[in-house]
């Protein structure tokens, strides 16, 4: 029989070279801790790792390997409206919202809950923007601008919670 060690030295190794691929990748390795082991004060505790809350978090590569989607009319008139409101460098995190909640098919529908449309509005989401239920495309992304926009501000920032929270 080998050393029993061994195998478990290679575990180790195989963890820490991915935990530093991931750090290089994305520039700072984080994680959600309960408030317990929060330490507000100075550091975020990350495993055995305690990393400076003064080190800047690296965007995520903007560019997310995905098929290109036809530029329909729904998409075209999205852009449009985006690159009007917030800039051309804003569509991007628009497109790729849409994309992780509907796939920019404006009939989506979740069988879980009244979520429905290209922006997955509740139906408690779509009065608050000042809003109805509708299957236009169209006013659904007009819809969707209201709410990133009284919400977040900006595509960006809504990726950006969207990214974290897996919600928006």
């Amino acid at each position: 029989m080998g050393n029993p060690i061994i195998p478990t030295i290679k575990i180790i190794l195989i963890v820490l070279l991915t935990l530093l691929l991931y750090s290089v990748t994305f520039g700072r390795l984080e994680a959600e801790a309960p408030a317990d082991v929060f330490d507000s004060s100075s550091s975020v505790l990350v495993a055995d790792f305690s990393i400076p809350k003064s080190v800047p978090l690296k965007k995520a590569p903007s560019v997310v390997p995905y098929v290109e989607l036809p530029m329909t009319e729904a998409r075209t008139y999205a852009k449009e409206a985006i690159t009007a409101k917030w800039g051309e460098g804003e569509w991007e995190y628009f497109d790729l919202l849409i994309r992780k909640e509907s796939g920019w098919n404006h009939l989506a529908q979740n069988p879980n809950s009244s979520a429905f449309g290209l922006a997955q509005f509740l139906n408690s989401t779509w009065a608050s923007v000042g809003c109805q239920k509708t299957v236009m495309p169209e006013t659904q992304i007009d819809c969707a601008i209201k709410y990133v926009e009284a919400n977040y501000g900006t595509p960006s920032k809504a990726i950006d919670f969207h990214t974290r929270m897996n919600w928006y």
